[in-house]
């Protein structure tokens, strides 16, 4: 009787025991349950956009972030938009910060076209050699060694598309003018995306403007580039081609003395000149493409 008695104790024991553990375990995950964890997000420069509480086991509900003012212009010519999450949990059990990823577009004026000076007034600014290109440059969620986002780019070249005003030679080199700025547009766009000179050269390597090549044109020249290759800045100021005291621009300078075309003004271009000058002292027909890539 006694031995029935004590087994009933236990198995009371047992019970209760059983019930009140059930119940601390129950309460921890009601607990549990109703924790909130912060989820931070940062936007594109990497400040707070947004914070939200979320209950452990509760799904994230990305669609309440409102991306869409994430877009900002880094200049004139470049601009970043919102193009994923660096991360994108389901549930949380622990405070979370959750960074915005961009996609970069930049617009860029990569290289003049080859020929910016003509012999005549007649025809279209050519483009030939000219490059116009946009860039885009996306954060991917992976990080390099140094914690960087890697990066991922493409370059497209948009060049056909665009158009040069204004586009015709007599209308640059109208009234007159022996020089003149183009501006280039990018398709469908109002803001120019560069613009260059071009010149008109009735008599290329007459630096002095005599109107006729003389060995003094050639010994300019070479002046010239010697104090240019100590001075990067000797052609601000202009140039006095001649006796008179006329002076000319540097960049209109540079324009008749760059004979061979490179946009620079070497010791190659007065070796030219001296050596037009040479031939046509004794061959009043020479032309300037017997020498030089001029057309």
């Amino acid at each position: 009787m006694k031995n029935k008695r004590f087994i009933a104790v236990l198995l009371s024991a047992a019970v209760s025991a059983s019930f009140f553990s059930g119940s601390a375990v129950a309460a921890d995950n009601a607990e549990e349950a109703n924790t909130l964890h912060k989820v931070t997000f940062l936007d594109l420069d990497g400040t707070p956009f947004k914070v939200i509480d979320v209950a452990v086991g509760e799904k994230i509900d990305y669609s309440t972030i409102n991306t869409d003012s994430m877009h900002r212009h880094i200049d004139a010519y470049t601009e970043e938009k919102f193009s994923k999450w660096s991360i994108m949990p389901e549930t949380v059990d622990k405070d979370v910060t959750i960074e915005a990823l961009y996609s970069r577009v930049k617009l860029s004026f990569d290289s003049l076209p080859d020929r910016i000076k003509y012999l005549t007034k007649e025809g279209s600014i050519s483009t030939e050699g000219m490059k116009v290109s946009v860039t885009t440059t996306t954060q991917l969620a992976d990080k390099d060694e140094t914690g960087n986002y890697i990066l991922e780019g493409t370059k497209v070249d948009i060049t056909p598309s665009c158009k040069i005003t204004p586009s015709k030679l007599q209308d640059v080199f109208k009234d007159g003018k022996m020089s003149g700025k183009v501006t280039v547009y990018a398709s469908g766009e109002s803001l120019p995306v560069a613009s260059f000179d071009v010149f008109y050269l009735d008599l290329p390597g007459d630096v002095n403007r005599s109107g006729r090549m003389e060995a003094d044109d050639a010994s300019l020249v070479l002046k010239q580039y010697t104090e240019l290759s100590s001075n990067a800045d000797a052609l601000s100021g202009g140039v006095t081609v001649n006796s008179d005291g006329k002076v000319m621009s540097g960049e209109e300078f540079i324009a008749y003395a760059d004979v061979n075309c490179d946009r620079k003004l070497t010791a190659d271009d007065a070796s030219m000149l001296l050596r037009f000058y040479t031939l046509v002292s004794s061959d009043a027909d020479t032309k300037w493409s017997d020498v030089a890539d001029i057309k």
